[in-house]
């Protein structure tokens, strides 16, 4: 059985005490056997009263409900223009009016900048050169920016609504995450940078997928690495053909023109030997370039790091070199490579600080993802950070230029990173290299195009 509603009730408790004020009259005028004419025109009145006062309490009881459920109802359709009007500031239900009006205030507020926030996104998602798409839980285009319908030569009202299936962007949306393909994306071929990420909205799955032309980018930045390349290969090859050219011009001349004296044999021995050892030096920038630009891929397996790092400083055996490893820590590497970029890490770490009679410390960290090693010297620290990884460029009489270069191509093939600065508190420079512990290796580009 339904329960009447709490209207209902007040009603009921305001005619209870006229019912009772009219049974008490009645007994009265029963009980004296009274023959007032007044009797019956106060009952009648009493109950009139009782009555009108039930059927106000009643409407204002369903009044200030209506108004409540009127604006908790504007507030669940998202409508926030709607406040109640404040008659009794102190009684309870004006105090549960201000406190729907407060969380209305709010609400609006946090509308309007939720607004503004979307519209400011809107504007970059149009402004942005990557295209961006976004399909719904069925594969099926909700939205798309001007970039991507310049991308598929459609406008908006034709792009929208099509699946993934018949744009050839099926494969792309089956995993989360960034990732770098060469592709044909509506008969344009080249480089381009996906992104793929999922979320929810209302309830339901939307895909965002954005697609980024990089062929320009990497083009251009082709384009300044081989002008680098050529200002630096320049300077080398015509600092040593100038040396040679001069030698030679110098013993051609006393070949075709002697004066009196003929040429004295250990001058001509010099001269061949600066030749010679010119043209050394030339061979060895050229195979150091070619060992550079061939670089095979690492060929992975278990490497335990304290080892390999005891047997890179048993190499140095006059210098003083300070080990702080844990007994073992294995990781997935190609050993020999490794082994060539600590080497020439060390190697520089060592001379740098054999000058200034210093000492070297190697640190050895990690975790379950990845392992960290640092090699610390004390020497004078990087003086030009510009062109640490120049090719070919050195500070050595005897350096090649591409001992840290191919430190760092070695590294990043592991799928790890190489980091040098200088020391904070101290004279000296920190090598940092960090290894993940089992990973897959990057392809090089530069091995396959080789």
């Amino acid at each position: 059985m339904r329960r009447p509603g709490l209207e209902f009730q007040l009603a009921g408790l305001c005619l209870l005490p006229g019912g009772i004020a009219g049974a008490a009259l009645a007994f009265e005028y029963v009980s004296h056997h009274s023959r007032s004419p007044v009797f019956w025109p106060l009952l009648g009145g009493l109950a009139a009263a009782c009555l009108v006062t039930a059927l106000v309490v009643i409407y204002k009881v369903r009044h200030a409900f209506g108004t409540l459920i009127n604006l908790l109802g504007s507030l669940r359709e998202g409508e926030y223009a709607i406040y109640g009007r404040i008659r009794s500031p102190g009684s309870p239900f004006d105090a549960v009016l201000a406190e729907i009006n407060g969380l209305t205030a709010i609400l609006k507020e946090q509308r309007l900048g939720e607004q503004g926030a979307l519209l400011l996104l809107d504007r970059v998602i149009r402004e942005i050169d990557a295209a961006v798409i976004v399909f719904d839980q069925h594969r099926i285009i909700q939205r798309t920016n001007p970039a991507a319908q310049r991308m598929f030569g459609q406008n908006k009202s034709v792009l929208e609504g099509k699946s993934a299936g018949a744009l050839g962007l099926t494969e792309f949306l089956k995993e989360e995450g960034r990732r770098l393909v060469t592709h044909d994306f509506a008969g344009e071929t080249g480089r381009w940078e996906i992104s793929c990420r999922r979320f929810k909205e209302k309830g339901l799955v939307y895909t965002l997928l954005m697609v980024g032309n990089l062929s320009a980018v990497l083009r251009e930045e082709e384009r300044r690495a081989w002008k680098k390349l050529i200002r630096v290969l320049g300077h080398e090859l015509n600092n040593g053909l100038a040396a040679i050219h001069s030698t030679a011009d110098t013993l051609h001349g006393w070949a075709a023109h002697p004066r009196g004296e003929p040429l004295p044999n250990e001058d001509l021995l010099s001269g061949l030997s600066e030749i010679i050892n010119q043209s050394a030096d030339l061979s060895r920038f050229l195979n150091g370039y070619t060992r550079l630009a061939k670089l095979p891929p690492p060929e992975m397996c278990s490497l335990d790091l304290p080892s390999l790092i005891r047997r890179l400083v048993k190499l140095f055996p006059d210098v003083e070199i300070d080990i702080q490893a844990p007994e073992t820590l294995e990781t997935k590497a190609d050993e020999g490579q490794l082994m060539q970029a600590g080497l020439n890490l060390l190697k520089n770490a060592v001379e740098a600080t054999t000058l200034r009679e210093g000492r070297v410390e190697i640190r050895l960290t990690g975790n379950r993802e990845t392992a960290t090693v640092q090699i610390i010297d004390e020497g004078e620290g990087i003086q030009n950070p510009d062109n640490l990884f120049t090719p070919f460029y050195t500070t050595k009489p005897k350096g090649a230029g591409i001992g840290l270069l191919l430190s760092r191509e070695i590294i990043e093939a592991h799928g790890g990173t190489l980091e040098l600065k200088n020391r904070e508190n101290a004279k000296g420079c920190i090598a940092s290299i960090t290894l993940p512990r089992n990973t897959k290796s990057r392809s090089l580009e530069s091995h396959d195009e080789a």
